[in-house]
Order: structure tokens, then sequence, then C-alpha cells
């Protein structure tokens, strides 16, 4: 409970042209808490005031941004939007676990997700992921690069994916996991 004059009033406000953008970086917005600031917005909640900057972008460049499950669902909504123009989503060096990807590959099966690359290195990922991505793709997903990289998977763990690139009915081209 706060008491009165401990109360501060947050704005956020990013301009930006109507026009689609071409790469959006989230890491020019986050500011890492220093001792004494912890009333700086989590990574999560930038990245979730921020979504139609991502919905307007072709490219998001999200690594190593402090991210957690929770932006997933957040990134769930912008590929599944109808409005939204994301092809390529860089995550690299986040928290995101199997959780995380269990949400993100719920907008990835959407018909509306355009999404053609997908990385996501060093992300804490196990055989879960990989059985998630699985899914995702088999479901008519628009995926044709996807990076498994530094999180530890064994051949055993991305099998069913080495299947799909090799497969000419799947879109995705390329896989990368070791």
């Amino acid at each position: 409970m706060l008491l009165p004059g401990q109360q501060q009033t947050r704005t956020f406000r990013f301009e930006m042209s109507k026009d689609q953008l071409d790469e959006f970086d989230l890491s020019k917005y986050i500011q890492t808490p220093e001792k004494d600031q912890t009333e700086l917005l989590s990574p999560d909640d930038v990245l979730h005031k921020l979504v139609p900057v991502v919905i307007k972008s072709t490219s998001a460049g999200l690594r190593n941004c402090y991210l957690t499950e929770k932006s997933c669902s957040y990134l769930a909504a912008v590929l599944t939007s109808q409005f939204s123009h994301l092809k390529h989503l860089y995550l690299g060096d986040n928290d995101l676990r199997d959780s995380g990807v269990e949400l993100l590959c719920s907008g990835l099966k959407h018909p509306n997700c355009k999404l053609e690359t997908l990385q996501l290195d060093r992300c804490k990922l196990t055989e879960k992921s990989c059985s998630y991505l699985e899914s995702a793709l088999i479901s008519d997903s628009c995926l044709e690069y996807l990076s498994l990289k530094f999180n530890g998977l064994k051949d055993t763990d991305v099998e069913q994916l080495s299947k799909l690139e090799a497969d000419h009915f799947y879109k995705l081209e390329r896989l990368e996991w070791r």
C-alpha cells in the first residue's frame, strides 16, 4: 500500500509513423535495474507496452533482453493478429524455457501467422520444446528457418524436426541446433 505522496504517475509514450517498420530492437528500450531502482518496468512489461510496435515490424530483435515465458504470450498475440507484419523473430539469450515455447507455438499455429524466421538460441530449451515446435510446424506454419543452437539439445531431441526439414511438404528449409 502506498501512502499519499508516494504515488508516482508513469507514462509510456512511443511515437512512430503509421507505416510498417523494417526492424524493431527491444534492447534499446530495456534498462537493467541498478541498486535502488526497483520502480523500472520489467522487460516483459516493456514488451507488453510495445506490442503495437512489434505488430507493425517486419523483424523484431529481442535478443538478450531478459525476457521470460510471460513475453511469449504477448508474442503469440502478435503472431495471431491479422494486422501483424512480423516475419523474423530473434529471441536468443532469453529465459523462455519450454513453457514459453509452448505459448509461442500457439501463435505459430494460427492461420494469421506470417513468421518465416525464428531464432531461439540459448533459451534453456529441452526436448519438450522440440515437440511443441513440431506440432506448430505440421499445422501449416510459414516457418522456413529455425535456430535452436546452444540449448544442449541431442540428436534424439530434434529428430522429428530434422525429418520435417527434409520433407518437401513442410516449409521448414533450414534447422540449426548445434
